[in-house]
């Protein structure tokens, strides 16, 4: 039964909305069933129930797109009266056919893409649009265009026929000139569903392209994704920055001459970030990892980095077993730039976090992806807080973490604040999961009870000493979280584990207080590598350094060849003399060096240096060159690395076996 003169009520404009975002939301779901069936090479064992799943997330993620076509229509037929109500809807109609005829298009373009890039459409799309006259050809040569043609024309009939059977208005059935409650009320309803609609969510961030990813299936994950809004995302996304060096291979030299280390195998210029390492084997076999992300803590501070009020005496003995890095600085002063440096060895930069990024869903290095080929398969994030926040578990999961632990994962007992769980709980809870993991594994555990607001667990004891101190406050939690680090060494110390486990204690960030702004304070975080497996003790690593030269530092103290693709390198390796450190803070980029840090102002593109509390100095005129020229080339080049994709060589695709889900 077609729709006709019924649009004339406020009821009617409701009920044709509601008809248009079924029947497009209807051929999206028909698109997404032909993507399904044209890549059945990727089914493999892949859960029945995941398909189901990832279905239902495409329509969810379909109603996003849809409802961003339907705001316009419902602005223009719900203020429509007398002589515009003609107008209007057929600007309604025109917009909503023109917008889901591109979106089916696009779709459609991207069940080949997918093929291609093992991606959805993302920024390479853009690229090609630089050269339309050198892309079209290979276009027409490489891609079945016809088939293609065939196929949308096919879509678009059925969507054009679906509308001409269910939604033929008359030109009289439009709204009157006339206003009531009733409109202004079916108005605010109408809005408010498209307004949540576009949004995808209640809560205060919009819905991400890691809300689709459920699985440990990539091809799972994938299938709930809608290309339009990858699109979309990947544009407003694509990292934009300066170039100070315009020639591509010189840029790519530049990187290599800086990071690469003797006896590093490169792999080549297009991806100057890619080397093979080869330990020194001071670690025998293949050990644990377990690194433990101390969330804001500062390393003046902690007791073994000169703080005499002795709050830290866990982390100070652990250091002590081990490799304690005395200059050791975060990236940047969020955990999504911490969380992301200590796995990935990529480096802080202007804008949103990496870890958000439609990008980092094609093959984004971390420490679980450069060692579970070689035998490390599981990898486990555990985090007494939500691990969606900022995307953590998204990201992590498509990128080689099998195992996840949050706040909803423990009794509401535990919560030692907002955030979640404390440190107690995470860490009682960690003692119980290593245990369960296959060895050698990759983990991952954050802790929180040091974030922000800084609430006191109802265990917490004060220490009198800090009680009354300005930073009392933040002692006191500081020490709650490394006696419970301390209880958990205690816990697993009898286990099998334990014996085969490198431990890596690293802060995120720091916590901020008055330091100045280009105060190497504010970035100084304490680090360590220790554990039994680690033959050497009371080391003190003088070199600066930072996050990104994390992964390269540990790697290099085991036995075998490993690729790296880190910001990074290994300090032990590294002359104190020529170490350095890189930072952001959105404003700034900072290269620091010695006892001299050169600020590079993103704003303004001045540089400058300062001692290591803010100061100006003047510095060799040479020596400054160096280090502001090393800023700039780190500031090109992370993203442009990223938006060329150079970031990391792609992986070789594994097509499984099977042809059919069960």
């Amino acid at each position: 039964m077609a729709l006709k003169n019924t649009i004339r009520t406020e009821w009617g404009v409701l009920r044709y909305l509601i008809l248009e975002y079924l029947i497009i939301l209807g051929v999206f779901s028909a698109i997404r069933v032909a993507f399904f069936l044209f890549h059945s090479a990727f089914w493999g064992s892949i859960p029945r129930f995941d398909f189901v799943k990832a279905f239902v997330i495409g329509v969810w993620f379909d109603s996003i797109f849809v409802s961003a076509i339907l705001i316009v229509p419902v602005l223009l037929l719900f203020s429509s009266v007398g002589r515009t109500a003609l107008l209007f809807f057929r600007i309604s109609r025109g917009w909503v056919t023109t917008l889901a005829i591109t979106g089916f298009a696009l779709a459609l373009a991207d069940i080949k893409y997918y093929e291609f890039f093992a991606t959805h459409l993302d920024h390479f799309a853009f690229d090609y649009l630089d050269s339309p006259g050198e892309v079209l050809p290979m276009l027409w040569q490489q891609f079945p265009v016809v088939t293609y043609l065939v196929l949308f024309a096919a879509f678009a009939t059925g969507f054009w026929w679906i509308r001409h059977r269910w939604l033929n208005l008359q030109p009289q059935g439009l709204p009157r000139p006339r206003f009531t409650w009733l409109t202004a009320g079916t108005f605010l309803l109408t809005a408010s569903l498209v307004f949540l609609g576009f949004r995808g969510t209640w809560r205060s961030v919009p819905v991400q392209w890691g809300d689709a990813y459920f699985s440990d299936h990539e091809f799972a994950n994938q299938l709930g994704l809608n290309p339009v809004f990858t699109l979309v995302s990947a544009w407003r996304e694509q990292p934009d920055g300066p170039v100070y060096e315009p020639d591509r291979e010189k840029l790519s030299r530049e990187i290599m001459s800086r990071l690469h280390q003797t006896g590093d195998q490169p792999t080549g210029p297009d991806y100057p970030l890619e080397r093979v390492i080869t330990g020194n084997g001071t670690i025998k076999g293949k050990p644990n990892l377990v690194f433990i992300v101390l969330e804001s803590w500062r390393a003046d501070m902690t007791g073994s980095y000169g703080d005499p009020l002795n709050v830290t005496p866990v982390f100070d003995s652990v250091a002590a077993t081990g490799m304690r890095f005395s200059r050791f600085y975060a990236t940047g002063i969020r955990s999504n730039r911490g969380i992301l440096s200590t796995t990935t060895g990529f480096p802080g930069y202007r804008g949103s976090s990496v870890m958000k990024h439609v990008t980092s869903l094609t093959h984004f290095p971390t420490i679980a992806t450069t060692l579970k080929p070689l035998g490390w398969e599981d990898a486990l994030f555990l985090y007494g807080g939500d691990p969606d926040f900022d995307n953590m578990r998204s990201f992590l999961r498509a990128n080689g973490f099998n195992r996840f632990i949050g706040v909803q994962d423990f009794d509401p007992a535990d919560y030692g604040n907002h955030w979640g769980a404390s440190d107690r709980a995470m860490f009682r809870r960690a003692a119980v999961e290593l245990g369960k993991l296959k060895e050698p594994f990759v983990s991952v555990l954050f802790t929180l009870t040091t974030h922000e607001p800084f609430t006191r667990p109802p265990d917490l004891v004060p220490l009198s000493r800090v009680d009354s101190l300005d930073r009392g406050y933040f002692y006191n939690l500081v020490h709650y979280s490394d006696a419970a680090m301390g209880e958990f060494f205690s816990r697993i110390r009898e286990q099998d584990f334990y014996k085969n486990t490198l431990f890596i204690l690293v802060a995120d960030h720091t916590k901020k207080f008055d330091d100045p702004v280009l105060s190497h304070a504010r970035f100084h975080i304490p680090a360590a590598i220790a554990g039994p497996v680690l033959p050497v003790s009371g080391s003190v690593i003088t070199t600066p350094g930072g996050q990104p030269d994390l992964m390269p530092t540990v790697l290099g103290l085991m036995e075998g060849s490993f690729s790296v693709q880190s910001w990074g390198r290994d300090l032990n390796r590294v002359h104190p003399d020529s170490g350095m450190a890189l930072w952001n803070t959105n404003d700034y980029n900072a290269v620091l060096w010695g006892n001299q840090i050169s600020f590079l102002n993103l704003s303004t593109q001045e540089t400058q240096v300062t001692d290591l509390n803010g100061n100006p100095i003047t510095s060799p005129p040479g020596e400054a060159a160096t280090y502001h020229h090393w800023n700039r080339i780190v500031t090109q080049g992370c993203l442009q690395l990223l938006r060329e994709r150079r970031h990391a060589s792609p992986p070789i695709r594994k097509i499984p076996q099977a042809q059919t889900p069960h």
